[in-house]
C-alpha cells in the first residue's frame, strides 16, 4: 500500500512539472527532490522519464472514458446524445492541464508519445456516440450522412482548441475572471456545440 502510495506521488508531482515547465526541462532529479523519493525509487516504478510520461498518458486518458453508468436513461434520442456530449466535454474540462501536456508532446516531431492508448480511449468514445448516433437513425431523428465518420471532430475540435487558448478567448470574451470563464464553458460553449453536432446529424446525403 505504501509502495502504491509512493508511486501515485511520483506520478502526481511528475505530472505538475511536466505541466509547468515541460518534458525536456524537467529532470528525473528534480522529480524526486520535489516527490520526496531518491533515483533509485524513481528508477525502481519506472524504466525511464518517458515510460514515466507514457504512464500518466495512460492513466490520463482513462479519465476521460465514458462509462454506461455515467449516463442516464432516456427515451429521447436527442437528449442522450446531449448528456454523452455534455460528459465527453467537460471531462476534458477537468483535465485541461493534461491536454495541454498531451497537445505539447504529441507535437513534437523529435519525441513520438506511444498513441496506442489514445486511439483506444477514443475508440471507446467513438463507440458509444456511434451507438447512440445508429439509434437515432433507426428511429429517423438523424440521417446517415457523409459527418457520420467525423462527428467527433466536429465537437472535440472546437472545444480543445478553446481549451488550448483559453487565455486569448478570455480576453476576447472579457470572461475575467475563472469563474466567468467556467461558467461561460458550462453554458454557452458546450450548449452550442451540442447543438451544431445534433443539427449536422439532421443533414440528409446530397448523394441520396
Amino acid at each position: 500500500m505504501v509502495s502504491q502510495e509512493k508511486k501515485e506521488i511520483i506520478k502526481q508531482t511528475a505530472f505538475n512539472l511536466f505541466s509547468k515547465n515541460g518534458f525536456e526541462a524537467t529532470s528525473v532529479r528534480e522529480i524526486a527532490k520535489q516527490a520526496n523519493v531518491n533515483l533509485a525509487m524513481i528508477s525502481y516504478y519506472f524504466n525511464s522519464k518517458e515510460q514515466l510520461l507514457e504512464d500518466i498518458i495512460e492513466e490520463k486518458l482513462n479519465d476521460i472514458k465514458i462509462y454506461d453508468t455515467e449516463i442516464t436513461n432516456s427515451k429521447n434520442v436527442e437528449e442522450s446524445l446531449a448528456q454523452i456530449i455534455e460528459i465527453l466535454l467537460k471531462k476534458i474540462l477537468k483535465n485541461q492541464a493534461f491536454f495541454n501536456l498531451l497537445h505539447s508532446e504529441l507535437s513534437l516531431k523529435q519525441r513520438v508519445v506511444s498513441s496506442d492508448v489514445y486511439y483506444r480511449v477514443k475508440k471507446h468514445n467513438d463507440t458509444i456516440l456511434q451507438t447512440i448516433i445508429k439509434q437515432g437513425i433507426q428511429e429517423k431523428v438523424f440521417f446517415e450522412n457523409k459527418l457520420l465518420d467525423t462527428l467527433s471532430i466536429y465537437i472535440l475540435g472546437p472545444y480543445i482548441n478553446f481549451i488550448l487558448n483559453k487565455k486569448y478567448y478570455s480576453e476576447k470574451l472579457q470572461l475575467n475572471s475563472e469563474k466567468l470563464l467556467e461558467n461561460y464553458i458550462n453554458t454557452i460553449l458546450i450548449k452550442n456545440i451540442t447543438t451544431s453536432a445534433i443539427n449536422l446529424l439532421k443533414i440528409e446525403n446530397d448523394n441520396k
